[in-house]
């Protein structure tokens, strides 16, 4: 197994763990297995708009705020579907 190969399953193994504890509305311990992921695999669009929801459902909203603004940097994260929920999340932390 290469050591590029390793990184990438122990990425996806933290991204199951946070999946369970997702299941389980454990968002503290979700949000932590994403940030190991993303520590692993800091590209990885995926885990960050994970994490971005699993933030939200905390109610940390600027902290997702800035994983779906960090989202719009990578390659083919500038979508509309995160546009319309950075905007959301603007409205929801004025009010």
């Amino acid at each position: 197994m290469s050591p590029e190969s390793d990184v990438k399953e122990r990425a996806a193994l933290h991204q199951h763990k946070a999946s369970c504890h997702l299941k389980a509305l454990r968002f503290r311990e979700t949000v932590f297995e994403y940030t190991q992921a993303l520590n692993l695999d800091p590209g990885s669009g995926k885990t960050l708009k994970l994490r971005a929801r699993a933030l939200e459902m905390a109610g940390s909203l600027a902290e997702a705020r800035n994983d779906y603004q960090m989202l719009q940097t990578l390659p083919g994260g500038r979508t509309t579907e995160i546009e319309k929920k950075l905007a959301a999340l603007e409205a929801e932390m004025v009010t």
